[in-house]
């Protein structure tokens, strides 16, 4: 009868330690990409509902609570974000497009802090191309290299493109010279 009664209690104290299984839900239009950040919480990059380009980052710690949003309203003009990597440190990085210097999507590698502050926001795009970032790898010291893909009128263009952690452009070189959708898609 002891041995049963300590059998109970150990797993009694077992089931007291697992964690409740939880299911998110929120509402927004797409999401984009979603990694599991180094606190074991979950970081999902998406577009607003109803909203083609204004993005939105959202930080759920690891019981799925909301422990942060950060909405991209940079001068009411649209922010897409298409990719992220996080630092070591907690920072996310994130690239995509955006339309807030000409018409055409201009290309941004962004840096935010793990409280969802912007450090700082980089326009890689070209004039009078449209551009953007979808695929990023984080390198040595807090770098990021970029696929940049760049589509002037008769041509789509891919290039790699190196920034350091502090907004610096490194490097920038052509990658792949294609005159169909085939190509670069994917640095991994």
């Amino acid at each position: 009868m002891r041995y049963l009664l300590l059998i109970a209690l150990f797993i009694q104290t077992g089931l007291s330690f697992a964690q409740e299984s939880w299911r998110f839900q929120y509402y927004f239009g797409s999401g984009f990409q979603m990694l599991e950040s180094y606190d074991s919480g979950v970081v999902i990059l998406a577009v607003e509902e109803g909203q083609g380009t204004t993005g939105k980052i959202i930080k759920l710690d690891k019981q799925g609570e909301i422990s942060w949003e950060h909405t991209f309203e940079e001068e009411d003009e649209g922010v897409l974000p298409l990719a992220m990597v996080e630092a070591k440190n907690g920072d996310l990085i994130i690239a995509g497009r955006t339309f807030q210097y000409e018409a055409l999507a201009d290309a941004f590698i962004m840096r935010i802090n793990a409280c969802g502050e912007v450090l700082w926001f980089e326009n890689i795009g070209i004039i009078d191309e449209t551009d953007w970032v979808t695929h990023m790898v984080l390198g040595e010291k807090g770098s990021v290299v970029a696929c940049h893909y760049r589509t002037p009128p008769s041509q789509q263009r891919y290039n790699l493109v190196k920034i350091d952690a502090s907004g610096d452009m490194i490097w920038s070189n052509n990658l792949v010279l294609d005159n169909a959708w085939g190509g670069g898609k994917s640095l991994v």
